[in-house]
């Protein structure tokens, strides 16, 4: 019998966990049933909607080398499984990872403990007991509440940071060394050393094998690096070591590397103490983990130290190292890779096969051995994925993870599906081998990426390495594969965003000349390079040969490229300087196959998110030098490679979008992540038209961090942007203000579709993606876009005008009221409909000007200066003199008679806002005789502003009769005010209303004789026409102001009820979703909850009144 509420499991409980029985009871108490067919070695759970739960006891004291056998027998029935062993001295809880795919390797999420952990009080105790207590029997989600690896990611990274720098510190070396030189020196010591340390877990070397070398030798006084580790580290393998490591030593890892080449003297430290210390810190730093490595099966999340929870590790430390790139959480990486490589993958191999699978599952479950045959042999050796800021490769080893279980999947299946091509398969020994193979020809054929740091393309070829070594499973395996990685081609070190895509990009007769000379070297390297993808044996492909003949070519394409810099920049460049400084990739000379066969079939990658003047580099100290960024701005200015980039500094994703659709195959498929400002900032704006215009764009998913990317402020935004590189966008799938990846679970369900019509009605001039939410964001946008925008000259062909700059313009500005005859007014000195401090505590005028007529420098003068120049360019006709204004129909105006915005009654509206506040847009009609800081816009009263160009000659009448009269003033007051004209700006501000945000939103053009026009003006001049500036316009519109709260709440009310209908609102319900959407603000001056009721009460009375 269950407890009706669950109850806590305790400390007590756990430490009683000495039978299958005793477990079941905790679990019990947390809401799970046990069902009946329970046994001595099993106990069956199970959660209130049918998930199963197995409690399994794991015989003998190596209870861990049973799981693998527990997970296989019975994973397929129960996808959740706890394994007691060790004498219930060891718990480890194993789940069938959602995110996993069907086919392929078994995937797991994993948490486990010891008994002794739960024994020893203390904060990690009571953590884990905590996690267990998030279990729910009434919600078999709630298991997924205790995986996390993020805690022994985060510990490693720190112990990891810790030994490299201590490693960095010690180093002893003969000359100057730069600080980035030595910690690639440490990382690729160290990082050999944990290679040689997992060699040990597998057993490739004996137990403890390098602890006792290290004994041995640091007991007697000798040098241990001298004596082991420097041979080993040059791929010398010792006499006393067992022979099958030497295939394992066969990769880059144990290659001289570049500083080791510049430096041949270069020691971990000076002395052989120091030495022998630093080396037996490093193993100590190793041996305090928990390793695992699985074979069988895969892990994601996890408690263990596994060589993905390695690579992790060094993702995280590298991307601390102020590149402008972060950590990619796993669930993140692997959404962007299965969602682009799958997707695509299935395109290519329908059109192959003529037929329309929905899914590669459905291909495993379905499909007949000959087109299996043809995924295998026609579309897979042709299908390509790079990531082009390839960092420590987190997508590159979710790509491996995927293609190695579709080509496990396919092995599967040609074998056992009577193939006529089984003979054509690649040998293996075993079920274990097949996974190695899979891997091996996954990350030979199909993975790619390059990366400006060296060091970062080095980490991606050591993750690879540490993926390999979970696939190595026995003797037989070790004598039989090469295990050579193989991936020197593959991955390549250079500027991915600088240099030639095609051959044809090449400017020069020279090189034209050149490369016909050369065509045969061009060709050979095509064809070695095709050989060599054919992998992952080694026999088909002469590495040296490929190394030759690329040399010769690159020193062609290297003169060509420095011809086109000639050209492109201002001065004379020496080449080593223009090398330093640009680190220029040519692609098709590093993968000229696959550029000739039409580019990547997939560009998959998380790119630096800055500015390229926020990066790295900074200005030279020497005047006369151009510093790195600066040559990388020039270039990609000058370039004709980018030709959607907008703004003076580059984004560096946006540079990036455009790079990989050069690289990429027309049909191929683009999934980045990326700073939200693409979606929304100006300078992009030609860079959405393009996408919108050019590619056919899948996903644009919005993220406000909340601890997702757990080296940013939770407050920043970025974005998921997937899109096909040609075809038109019909329709995107949306959703923004994301605050957890929950999405990504189920994205068919939860996201929107919205058209790129809405968005050009949205943002006609920016092509911004909207931020919507819910099903009734993108209804309420629809109501909204359908408008005419305010700057449209069929609508309300708004102008607007800016104030006095407080910088520029200081000395127009006086900050003692009695040194001034007028009030200057800032943002803070208005709300809506409120000029004054008569109903708010606003703050008063910081700031007066003085009379035209004085000594001192008057505000007005300024503004008519700046007014009548903008007159006289504007119109030809026009000449304006020392003295007066001569118009075209040869009347004249004195210069001071001539009119001026502040002569009149005018709109105001405040440029600092954010869509935090209480209401986004805060606008009020001033009187005349006030002018505006640069913080407060106005909307020009003139007509001679709204003219384009000049038609006919200019009179005096024409270019001053006023835009609006009274009543269109306060109806289109009233409508800026309303909540729906709120909540649209909402989703476009960040901290500024600028002109261009406001001129581009629509808004309905009432006239006199619509029926919502007397309602909007009426109430917007009754609560704006106040004091004694305004009883002039009072009389002329004959109304009485409003000063009674009640009286003033229920005009304001009137007027945003009226305009919900204006807009063309029908529904109640989508109306108070959008009011819904408001934050909630700590003592608001409006919209507290009466407020709202009232709204949506007025709403409902004037159904049907229009009609």
């Amino acid at each position: 019998m269950r407890p009706m509420v669950p109850t806590q499991i305790t400390r007590s409980d756990i430490l009683e966990w000495n039978s299958l029985e005793a477990i079941s009871r905790s679990f019990v108490k947390r809401g799970l049933e046990i069902e009946d067919d329970s046994s001595q070695n099993v106990i069956p759970l199970r959660f209130d909607d049918g998930t199963k739960f197995l409690l399994v006891s794991a015989d003998g004291d190596e209870g861990r080398a049973e799981i693998p056998a527990i997970l296989e027998e019975h994973s397929q029935e129960y996808p959740n499984i706890l394994i007691g062993s060790s004498g219930y001295r060891r718990f480890d809880v194993f789940s069938r990872s959602d995110a996993a795919p069907e086919y392929g390797q078994l995937n797991f999420d994993h948490f486990g403990f010891d008994m002794q952990e739960v024994a020893e009080e203390g904060t990690h105790s009571r953590t884990l007991i905590e996690r267990l207590n998030r279990i729910e029997g009434y919600d078999s989600e709630s298991l997924n509440r205790i995986y996390s690896d993020l805690g022994v990611v985060e510990e490693f990274t720190k112990e990891y940071q810790s030994v490299l720098e201590e490693f960095t510190s010690r180093i002893s070396v003969s000359g100057s060394l730069d600080l980035d030189s030595r910690r690639h020196y440490a990382q690729r010591s160290l990082n050999r050393v944990i290679y040689l340390y997992l060699l040990q877990q597998i057993e490739v070397l004996d137990e403890k094998y390098l602890e006792d070398k290290h004994g041995q030798i640091s007991y007697s006084g000798r040098d241990v690096f001298d004596e082991f580790y420097a041979p080993l580290f040059r791929g010398e393998l010792p006499s006393d070591t067992n022979p099958s490591l030497e295939p394992f030593l066969d990769n880059f890892l144990f290659e001289e590397g570049p500083v080791e080449k510049e430096y041949s003297q270069i020691r971990p430290a000076a002395s052989t103490k120091k030495v022998n210390e630093l080396f037996e810190d490093v193993l100590s730093f190793l041996n305090e983990w928990d390793w695992h490595i699985s074979r069988e099966y895969t892990l994601r999340r996890t408690t263990w130290v596994t060589p993905r929870v390695i690579g992790h590790a060094l993702e995280r430390y590298i991307n601390k190292q102020g590149s402008g790139t972060y950590h990619t959480p796993e669930r993140l990486a692997q959404f962007l890779v299965q969602e682009s490589v799958e997707g695509n993958l299935l395109t290519k191999f329908n059109t192959t096969i003529s037929d329309e699978y929905g899914s590669i599952e459905q291909v495993f479950e379905e499909a007949t051995a000959e087109q299996i045959e043809s995924l295998y042999f026609d579309v897979l050796p042709d299908f390509y994925i790079v990531d082009p800021a390839v960092g420590s490769g987190s997508f590159v080893e979710q790509g491996l993870d995927l293609l190695s279980d579709i080509y496990i999947e396919c092995f599967d299946v040609l074998e056992a599906g009577n193939s006529s091509r089984t003979d054509e398969l690649p040998d293996y020994q075993s079920d274990s081998d097949r996974i190695l193979l899979a891997k091996e020809v996954a990350t030979r054929r199909n993975l790619y990426g390059v990366d400006l740091n060296p060091v970062a393309k080095e980490l991606t070829q050591f993750r690879l390495n540490l993926s390999l070594l979970s696939a190595i499973t026995d003797e037989e395996q070790l004598q039989t594969r090469s295990l050579q990685l193989q991936s020197e081609f593959n991955f390549w070190r250079g500027n991915s965003l600088i240099g030639f895509v095609e051959p044809g990009e090449v400017v020069t007769e020279s090189f034209q000349t050149q490369l016909t000379t050369d065509h045969q070297n061009y060709a050979d390297l095509r064809e070695a390079l095709e050989d060599y993808r054919e992998g992952p044996s080694t026999d088909s492909c002469d590495i040296t040969r490929i190394e030759s003949i690329m040399s010769e070519l690159e020193e062609s394409v290297d003169q060509d490229f420095q011809d086109q810099l000639t050209e492109m920049f201002s001065q004379d460049l020496l080449d080593e300087e223009i090398q330093d400084a640009l680190h220029p990739f040519h692609w098709y000379l590093a993968f000229p196959d696959i550029i000739a066969g039409g580019g990547f079939d997939v560009v998959v990658c998380n790119p630096p998110w800055l500015d390229l003047h926020e990066t790295n580099g900074g200005r030279s100290t020497d005047k006369g030098d151009k510093s790195e960024i600066e040559y990388q701005q020039e270039y990609f200015d000058e370039s004709e490679a980018y030709q959607v980039q907008g703004g003076r500094s580059k984004n560096l994703s946006a540079l990036f979008i455009e790079r990989a659709q050069a690289i990429a195959d027309d049909e191929g498929v683009i999934s980045m992540l990326i700073p939200d400002s693409l979606y929304s900032d100006s300078k992009h704006a030609i860079l959405r038209d393009h996408l919108l215009r050019n590619t056919e764009i899948e996903y644009a998913i919005g993220f406000e961090n909340h601890g997702i990317f757990s080296d940013l402020h939770r407050q920043f935004r970025f974005g998921l942007l997937q899109f096909r590189n040609t075809g038109e966008t019909s329709v995107i799938k949306t959703i923004f203000h994301q605050t957890s990846l929950d999405i990504l679970d189920a994205p068919s369900d939860s996201l929107l579709e919205i058209s790129p019509e809405t968005i050009r009605e949205y943002s006609p001039t920016r092509f911004s993606f909207p931020a919507v939410e819910t099903g009734s964001d993108i209804q309420s946008l629809q109501k909204i876009v359908r408008h005419r925008s305010l700057a449209d000259d069929q609508g309300w062909d708004i102008e607007t005008f800016r104030g006095l700059n407080q910088a520029r313009e200081a000395e127009y500005l006086f900050e003692e009221e009695e040194d001034g005859s007028y009030p200057i007014y800032g943002g803070r000195n208005i709300y809506q409909f409120v000029h004054d401090r008569t109903f708010f505590d606003l703050d008063g005028p910081s700031y007066w000007g003085i009379s035209e007529n004085g000594d001192e420098p008057s505000a007005k003068t300024r503004v008519r200066e700046r007014e009548l120049h903008e007159l006289e360019r504007q119109f030809a006709d026009i000449v304006v003199d020392s003295q007066q204004v001569t118009f075209g129909d040869g009347t004249t105006l004195d210069l001071n008679n001539v009119p001026m915005p502040f002569d009149e009654y005018r709109i105001a509206y405040r440029d600092v806002t954010s869509p935090q506040n209480e209401r986004t847009v805060i606008a009020s009609v001033i009187p005349p005789g006030v002018l505006c800081l640069n913080t407060l816009h106005t909307i020009h009263p003139y007509d001679w502003r709204r003219q384009e160009e000049q038609v006919g000659t200019t009179t005096q009448d024409d270019l001053f009769s006023l835009t609006y009269h009274p009543k269109e003033l306060f109806c289109l007051l009233g409508l800026l005010n309303s909540i729906p004209f709120d909540y649209l700006m909402r989703t476009k501000v960040e901290n500024h209303l600028s002109d261009y945000l406001i001129k581009e939103s629509p808004v309905p053009r009432l006239t006199e004789d619509a029926f919502w026009f007397d309602l909007i003006w009426e109430s917007a001049a009754q609560l704006n026409c106040y004091g004694d500036s305004f009883s002039s316009l009072r009389d002329d519109l004959s109304i009485s102001p409003l000063h009674n709260e009640a009286e003033r709440r229920r005009a304001q009310a009137t007027i945003d009820a009226a305009a919900f209908r204006a807009y063309g609102f029908e529904d109640v319900d989508v109306v108070w979703s959008v009011i819904d959407s408001f934050p909630i603000v700590r003592s608001p001056r409006v919209m507290d909850d009466r407020y709202v009721d009232e709204v949506l009460d007025q709403f409902e009375n004037l159904e049907g009144r229009e009609l």
